[in-house]
């Protein structure tokens, strides 16, 4: 789905000068701002453009403890739609400065960004990545920098870490993360969503002990049945014991989800109507860590509403039953307890004792490739259908020669990974996501052989890593091309 926003017209021109031309994205955080870095490009917000987000993008920022006066690393981890490519990221830190002093802003050792130049401003908290002689590509296990920050002697408690939009300093425009720049198009942009983080300062004794008062329950539903293939859910729950002091009240719990490898974790998702009110949600997908915590008041807990849901998918010959535990999201294994904090207002806080119970997913399918539906779902079982198309599954319509255009299976007018996400659900499930129309067909046949199969998604996805050209999509032969207007 293309989303519109209103923004600066000089600030496209400068960020289309800075990317194309000098290969360099510089930055000033107010329109009549000086330039950020030498040679920067001042951006002026004098008249308005239109820019497009065709694309979704997740920044994550990391949790981190210490205690006053220490030194330490905030990592900030970045996650695009798969095989796809970046031009720029810039985004800005946002942190209580009477508690915390950043340092320094650094890429890893081992970077999750490359072929392009890092800029950054300590002094603003801005951290800009832009395209130098290639396509960016991006590692979402690594994170993409660090903010190394100094924990003043006086700072006691826990202090957010928010990434904002560089340019306004807020959150009324969003990140800049630049997707596309072709001569022939606008740039586009992802509309990424944004995960916080944040330093927890302990003190002295805190760091050394913990006291647990009371019980708290965490329950992972259990016995979901799943395909391979099959995306589903698998809620989380949780209730307070009867010898919690204070009811029905905590101030944070945070874990890491522990699963096998032929599991894919889709997605932490915490619902409209979960069972944690008072607080708010923090979520690193690439390392499987759910928290939900608060500063200022109370969390109650409904033990009839999920807390999270996490969504999985199994692999393509997963087989059996696989278990979903729960783990310190600090560790990573059962070392610790699950973080369940009872009290954070003076420190040392007491935490609830955690007794975590595991669920699974079954996964199997039948002989006949009849795939059983999960638990929570309500649909009927479906075959799962062949990857290969015949001549029959063409639809009969005409053809919109306008619209014909090889590679844009969803006539959108562009052919990009949209058309890549559309390709691939319609080869998962003809029945359940049919083609729009023959004209849809007609440009899914990427390979041109009259059939719709994994070889034409091959050459799309060649097509958006760059490996082959508008020109070896659809037929090869002129007069063939020619009906399409596009090619006359």
């Amino acid at each position: 789905m293309k989303i519109s926003r209103k923004i600066s017209a000089a600030a496209v021109a400068g960020l289309m000068a800075a990317v194309s031309t000098a290969g360099y994205l510089t930055y000033a955080e107010e329109s009549n701002a000086p330039n950020a870095l030498q040679g920067g490009i001042t951006i002026a917000a004098d008249t308005v453009e239109t820019k497009i987000y065709d694309a979704e993008a997740q920044l994550t920022v990391g949790e981190a403890t210490a205690k006053a006066g220490d030194k330490v690393s905030v990592p900030v981890y970045l996650t695009i739609p798969e095989n796809d490519f970046l031009t720029a990221v810039a985004f800005k830190a946002i942190y209580d400065k009477s508690a915390l002093e950043l340092e320094s802003i650094t890429e890893p050792s081992s970077p999750a960004l490359s072929e392009g130049k890092l800029d950054v401003s300590e002094e603003s908290g801005i951290f800009c990545y832009t395209w130098s002689t290639k396509d960016i590509t991006v590692d979402k296990s690594k994170p993409v920098c660090y903010y190394n920050f100094k924990v003043k002697s006086t700072a006691s408690g826990e202090y957010p870490i928010k990434l904002v939009n560089h340019l306004v300093s807020d959150n009324s425009k969003p990140i800049e993360i630049v997707h596309t720049q072709e001569a022939h198009r606008k740039n586009t942009y992802y509309d990424p969503s944004v995960t916080y983080g944040s330093i927890k300062v302990m003190s002295d004794e805190a760091s050394v002990s913990k006291t647990y008062e009371g019980t708290a329950y965490i329950i992972v539903d259990k016995d979901i049945d799943a395909a391979p293939g099959e995306t589903v859910d698998v809620p989380v729950y949780m209730e307070l014991g009867k010898d919690v002091v204070d009811g029905k009240y905590i101030s944070g719990v945070g874990f890491k989800v522990s699963y096998s490898s032929d599991l894919t974790l889709d997605a932490i998702v915490c619902p409209n109507d979960c069972g944690l009110d008072g607080g708010e949600e923090n979520i690193n997908l690439s390392k499987g860590i759910f928290c939900y915590s608060t500063s200022n008041k109370d969390i109650t807990v409904d033990p009839s509403k999920p807390i999270c849901i996490l969504k999985f998918t199994p692999s393509f010959g997963a087989d059996g039953r696989y278990v979903i535990n729960l783990v310190n999201h600090l560790t990573g294994d059962t070392s610790m307890p699950v973080e369940v904090v009872h009290r954070t207002g003076a420190f040392p806080s007491t935490f609830l004792k955690p007794v975590v119970s595991a669920g699974w997913i079954n996964v199997e399918e039948d002989e006949e490739g009849t795939t059983k539906p999960a638990k929570n779902d309500t649909t009927s079982p479906t075959k799962e259908p062949s990857t290969t198309a015949t001549k029959d599954d063409k639809p009969t319509d005409p053809i919109d020669y306008d619209l014909l255009y090889w590679g844009d299976v969803n006539l959108d007018e562009y052919v990009d990974l949209a058309d890549v996400t559309t390709l691939s659900k319609y080869l998962l499930s003809k029945k359940s996501y049919p083609l729009i129309n023959s004209t849809a067909w007609e440009n899914a046949d990427c390979k041109y052989d009259q059939k719709i199969d994994s070889s034409d998604l091959s050459k799309l996805i060649e097509f958006n890593l760059r490996k082959i050209t508008m020109d070896d999509l659809g037929p090869t032969d002129p007069a063939l091309r020619r009906r399409s207007k596009r090619y006359q």
